[in-house]
């Protein structure tokens, strides 16, 4: 399994991150984020990533969504049938889409 994103400009890599399976890297150069791991469980034991980044708007960026992970993309390959299986997950911004404490209240101040 890998799964990788790139970090928009302005966002920091802060070197903190969690993997509960394989390991992750991040290449400065082109600021992308790459979480491999050989071998999933099963569904049952969820393979979960934390990291830590952070960002310091720009006076332009007042009262706006920022985006801090670009595109998000996943690919493994399933053990039994050999089928590639590929996802892509849109960007993630400080709207927080997914969470719902804070989903709607990500403007920049």
């Amino acid at each position: 399994m890998t799964v990788s994103a790139t970090l928009p400009d302005g966002v920091k890599w802060e070197n903190v991150s969690v993997a509960g399976v394989g390991a992750v890297s991040y290449d400065s150069g082109n600021k992308t984020v790459t979480w491999m791991a050989p071998v999933v469980g099963s569904l049952d034991q969820p393979a979960l990533l934390r990291f830590a980044v952070s960002l310091i708007p720009a006076a332009g960026d007042r009262g706006k969504i920022i985006t801090v992970l670009n595109q998000t993309d996943f690919s493994a390959t399933d053990a039994a049938t050999g089928g590639v299986i590929t996802a892509a997950v849109k960007p993630k911004t400080t709207n927080l889409e997914d969470d719902s404490a804070g989903h709607g209240q990500g403007q920049a101040q």
